[in-house]
């Protein structure tokens, strides 16, 4: 997980394409919209991705298109990585702050693209209207959960190596897999188990072997935990959206929930210290041209993250999260002269095949659960509305 992964990516989590383990936001939840006649585009839906009577946009363009596409997402993505990687270990070392300050840019940024927008479009609102009783159970949960991880992650780089970071975090699927099991999402199985209980063997090798590269354990506790946070987050924001029937809509979503995370995770460097310690350095941060463009690339990463899920096919989509993650470990070793054994590296292979494997299986899965109206929720959300009336028929 980065300092802030785009809102967009999170669509991967909540559909069955498990695909970006860094993601920490996820779309706003508002009522679905009626079609419009003769199956036009709804600017509702045309802003989450989806097209009403007609089939989806994923795949569409040249395949050079997609693949300058993909290249722009691994680059944007993992240049945000390195970047912040290297803020808090060296030139900013305060993690919960700098994650503040990338919600703060994204909430004012936001603001001024819907503006912008509103020229384009004079008669439609600013901003979608949302119901109050959905702030508040699930804006607001969101939000704490996306604090907790942010702040559990970001710190983590101060004892961990970018390469082990991102190899925990391939185990968030793991954990939002049991979430769902827990929650009623996904029932159990043995294939499911088998293919997860191999990411988890992986990760476990690479941890293990943490010490002799430097990497504490304190380091891979805050990044395990932060990871555990992010998936039972993912799990019961997925539960909300199944049981409400809900379109999904990510400039709404940073519009109300990005200034909730940044005084969240400002409160949090209060009562970590950080914002002492920052007062008492006399306030100094890095070249302002450096946090520009790590803000710039935390807002960027949102709007192509969600071009990406948008255009690109499902093997495509996956893959780019596994090569970015390739690249990271590779660039790191380079960069921050991160050292690994031969055993790390089998145990990260091991992780990141049986990550794409999970994947690579829940496409055709994924494929069946939209519907022509676009909702990529239907199989959860016929689980919630089949538990519903077992209830009804029990009472």
């Amino acid at each position: 997980m980065t300092s802030f992964e785009p809102a967009a990516s999170v669509f991967a989590h909540i559909s069955p394409i498990n695909k970006d383990r860094g993601a920490t936001s996820v779309f706003p939840l508002v009522r679905s919209p009626q079609r419009r006649p003769g199956g036009s585009r709804d600017p509702v839906d045309e802003e989450a991705g989806v097209a009403r009577g007609a089939p989806g946009p994923r795949g569409e363009g040249g395949t050079c298109a997609n693949a300058v596409l993909a290249f722009a997402y691994i680059f944007v993505s993992g240049s945000m990585i390195l970047i912040n990687a290297g803020l808090v270990r060296r030139a900013f070392p305060y993690p919960s702050l700098l994650a503040c300050l990338h919600m703060t840019s994204n909430a004012c940024l936001v603001r001024v693209v819907l503006v912008a927008r509103r020229f384009r479009r004079p008669k439609d609102p600013l901003v979608q209207a949302v119901d109050r009783r959905i702030v508040l159970y699930g804006f607001l949960p969101a939000a704490l959960g996306t604090v907790a991880s942010l702040s559990l992650v970001n710190s983590s780089y101060r004892h961990c190596s970018v390469s082990l970071a991102q190899v925990i975090k391939s185990t968030n699927v793991v954990w939002t897999y049991a979430a769902c099991l827990v929650l009623g999402l996904r029932t159990f199985s043995l294939l499911d188990f088998s293919n997860l209980f191999l990411i988890v063997a992986g990760v476990s090798v690479a941890c293990v072997e943490g010490p002799k590269t430097g990497c504490s354990t304190y380091g891979v506790f805050l990044a395990f935990s932060g990871i555990v946070v992010e998936g039972f987050r993912l799990a019961a924001m997925e539960k909300l959206l199944a049981s409400r029937h809900i379109v999904l809509s990510p400039t709404t979503y940073l519009y109300y929930v990005a200034p909730v995370n940044a005084v969240g995770l400002f409160l949090v460097a209060v009562a970590t210290g950080e914002w002492t310690a920052f007062a008492a350095a006399g306030y100094a941060t890095p070249p302002s041209r450096v946090l520009a463009l790590n803000c710039a690339f935390a807002f960027a990463l949102n709007g192509l993250g969600l071009v990406v899920i948008r255009r690109l096919r499902a093997v495509s989509f996956v893959l780019s999260g596994i090569v970015k993650d390739v690249v990271l470990a590779s660039v790191s070793h380079v960069v921050y002269r991160e050292r690994r054994t031969p055993q790390q590296i089998y145990g990260y292979t091991a992780a990141l095949l049986g990550l794409f494997y999970y994947q690579w299986r829940r496409i055709p899965e994924s494929r069946l659960a939209r519907t022509p109206s676009g909702d990529g929720l239907a199989r959860a959300a016929a689980v919630v509305d089949e538990k519903k009336a077992r209830k009804r028929t029990a009472t």
